[in-house]
């Protein structure tokens, strides 16, 4: 489960991408949500795998489907 402080409001949706690298290419991409009301949490579709390490950020999505800047990896 992945924990961050949402800066939504109300039903703002977010997006959270997830990589095996902090630079995020698209080839070291595992996971990337569809935008959804968050409320702070997200469970990745598969766990990852003992002692692997995963990078990960989110966004907010505005009521126009626009994308807000990605937060610091994680």
């Amino acid at each position: 489960m992945l924990r961050f402080e949402s800066s939504s409001a109300g039903d703002q949706r977010e997006q959270i991408e997830v990589a095996r690298e902090a630079r995020f290419r698209p080839q070291d991409r595992i996971e990337l949500s569809e935008p959804a009301v968050m409320d702070g949490q997200y469970e990745l579709q598969e766990p990852p795998q003992p002692g692997q390490r995963l990078w990960w950020r989110v966004r907010a999505i505005d009521k126009r489907g626009r994308g807000g800047p990605w937060s610091s990896p994680e």
